[in-house]
Formats: structure tokens, sequence, C-alpha cells
């Protein structure tokens, strides 16, 4: 899925964006917003999934557990926490969370760089470690290879029984790829911003990577009144990468080529790369 960081917005346009079809998922940086807390409790409480995030070092204390308990008990489907929070409230928001049925995010970010895989398997623990239902490990780009460290994780050792719990991508324009190339790797969703309003660094906007996935600049269409889900380029996407997570080739029709399904035969490299790396590697042991 496609998650939406949405910042800087009023009220009555997060609303509007919510409801919206083009939204199939949502992050809501409250940490970058001034909502009030019945206004958070009416946003987490639509039908559409919201990760509900309070950036501990952007907001205050006081700010990023009011903000997150109104979102968590009125309904958000996720709630982003931090390795870099305190302690004591990362523990009362992740006890709370469970209580209300939303699923907890533990999340570690480097703004800086990318440092060693020994790191990020570390970080893959604490995480883990911190009670995430969820694992998000997030770093600065700033080479291909750093992008490819990242999405190593996905194969790593440290990551087994993760499957689908697992998001790990680089920022930066040099990992702008690996958002994308993360989702054919297992990752449940990942982040896109609308109007020009990037939350990270490479961030891209949501039409051009709905292009991407869905073949289509927004993942549901309204016609007549009616919903209409774009099926074929996805449905070719969807069957290259499946078949290359059972290590075979996906025989494509030459009619169905495209810029989206050229893309996903670019993943599907990638997957079974990254497989018979770790094959070779069993292997040798």
């Amino acid at each position: 899925m496609i998650c939406i960081s949405i910042q800087k917005t009023t009220f009555e346009e997060t609303l509007a964006l919510l409801e919206s079809p083009a939204v199939e998922m949502a992050e809501l940086r409250l940490d970058l917003s001034d909502y009030t807390v019945r206004e958070v409790e009416r946003l987490c409480s639509l039908p559409v999934p919201v990760i509900a995030t309070c950036r501990y070092a952007v907001a205050d204390a006081e700010k990023t557990e009011k903000q997150l308990s109104a979102a968590i008990c009125a309904g958000a489907a996720f709630t982003d926490i931090e390795l870099e929070m305190p302690k004591a409230l990362s523990v009362r928001l992740c006890e709370q969370a469970r209580g209300h049925g939303c699923r907890v995010i533990r999340s570690w970010h480097d703004f800086k760089g990318t440092p060693g895989i020994e790191t990020l398997e570390a970080k893959v623990r604490e995480c883990l470690a911190g009670g995430g239902d969820i694992v998000k490990v997030v770093t600065m780009a700033l080479s291909p290879e750093d992008s490819a460290k990242v999405l190593s994780l996905y194969s790593d050792e440290v990551s087994a029984g993760l499957e689908g719990r697992l998001v790990a991508f680089a920022m930066g324009e040099a990992g702008r790829q690996s958002r994308i190339a993360s989702l054919g790797l297992g990752a449940p969703f990942t982040y896109a911003c609308m109007d020009g309003r990037p939350t990270a660094p490479g961030q891209p906007e949501a039409r051009n990577i709905y292009m991407q996935i869905y073949g289509t600049v927004s993942p549901l269409r309204l016609i007549d009144g009616k919903v209409e889900i774009p099926q074929s380029k996805s449905t070719v996407q969807r069957r290259i990468i499946a078949a290359a997570l059972a290590g075979e080739d996906y025989e494509i029709d030459e009619n169905d080529l495209n810029d989206d399904v050229r893309a996903a035969m670019s993943v599907s490299s990638l997957i079974k790369n990254r497989m018979i790396e770790k094959k070779n590697g069993v292997e040798k042991q």
C-alpha cells in the first residue's frame, strides 16, 4: 500500500484528504500539525487506516503523549513510536495501543547517512525488543550502495519471521528507488506525499508512485459514482513479483509491456539476485 504522509494542513484539508478515494492509507504527522485533541480523534476514527506519528524530537513530551493517546483511543490503525522516545513514555503508549487494537511501529531513522549492516541489524533487534509489531528502519542514502545495504535487511537473518512486518528503505535522491523496491521485497507499505509537501528527503509525490505501482494517478477512480479499481497493469506487476518470490520467471506478453511493467521486472531481478546471494551464502556455510 501507499501511505500518504500528511503535514501542515488544516483539519478541514486533512479531513477531505482522508475521505478521498485517492488515499488508501495515511500517516498523520501530528508533530508537524496543529490539530486539537478533538480533531485528532475525528481524523483517526475514519475508515481509512491511519498511522499516528508525533516525533518526540520535534514536539514536546506533553503534546506527544496527549495527541498519540487521543489517536490510539479514537481508532488509529497504527502508531509510530521511535526508539529515541523516553522509555517510560514509549512503554505507556505501547501498552495503551495494545489495549485498543492499535499496531505499534517501532522506528529508527538516521538522517545523516547509512551505518554498517551490523548497526542496522542491531536497530531491527531493538525495535522488536521494544514491542514493535512492525519494524521501521530508514537511513539517508549518499550512494546507491547505501540503498542496497538497507534493502538487504529483507533477506538478512535478523529479519526472519518479519515477512510483511519490516519497512526498510533509504531517504534522499540516491534512495528514491528503494522506496518502491521495498514493496517488492515485502514491505507492507511505503510513503508518499501530496501537493509538494514531503515529510522526508526523497519522498515521492503520490501521483508519481501511484502511476508506477498501479498504472494510474490514483489507487481508486470514481466513475459515475462507482469505484473502478485498476487491474490490468497492477495485476501483471503483482504476478511478476509473485513469480520472483517463488524463484520463477513470469512470461511477459509484448502487449503488456509498459514503463510500469518494466519497473516491476527490475524489482523482480533484484529479488531473484538477493535470493541467489542468500542461497549461495547458506551453501558456503
